[in-house]
């Protein structure tokens, strides 16, 4: 992984969120009902099903990234990464060839969701984010420790779990704009 400065990193994943939130605003939720439901044609989760899996992830790390209270970075700070945060963000990131991951149990998307309210969420999740990391953004983000859901006794800094989340979004949106295409 090459050294990037905190400044570097939160200005990165800030311009990826704000990607994120106008493609959620302009395009997701100007999509029918009927098209955003629509199975994808090899098998894999229609577009709501995808974004409806990313607002598990934020409803379990946000309360968490929210209340962790942070310190002020030292000037020319770098993004620190263990070797486990490499693991699992390699692991999802939409960059690198990966194999197709069953979602744990808790981050399976339910059905018959309304698709309305999940992209409601997501943009919603989206902002809340991009607000704390604003907020945040002179902070040490390599201090603290967040739970994973792999397990409570596995915790990352709040910088890992931010590069997670947008990488993991990045890799599920480009999924839902795959399943919508097979849908035309």
């Amino acid at each position: 992984m090459k050294k990037e400065k905190l400044a570097e990193y939160v200005a990165q994943h800030t311009t990826m969120l704000e990607t994120h939130l106008q493609f959620a605003i302009t395009s997701l939720q100007n999509l029918s009902q009927e098209q955003l439901n629509k199975q994808s044609k090899d098998g894999g989760w229609s577009a709501v099903e995808c974004i409806e899996h990313l607002n598990t992830y934020a409803q379990f790390y946000h309360p968490q990234l929210f209340a962790s209270q942070l310190s002020a970075a030292k000037a020319g700070e770098l993004y620190k990464e263990g070797w486990l945060a490499t693991f699992l963000i390699n692991s999802i990131d939409p960059n690198r060839p990966t194999k197709k991951m069953k979602a744990m149990k808790l981050h399976e998307p339910k059905k018959n969701q309304d698709p309305a309210k999940v992209i409601a969420l997501f943009i919603e999740h989206l902002e809340s984010l991009l607000i704390w990391l604003n907020k945040n953004r002179n902070n040490n983000l390599n201090k603290g420790k967040i739970k994973t859901s792999l397990s409570s006794f596995i915790t990352q800094t709040p910088a890992a779990i931010v590069r997670f989340l947008i990488l993991h979004n990045e890799r599920h949106l480009r999924q839902a704009k795959r399943a919508l295409q097979q849908t035309d």
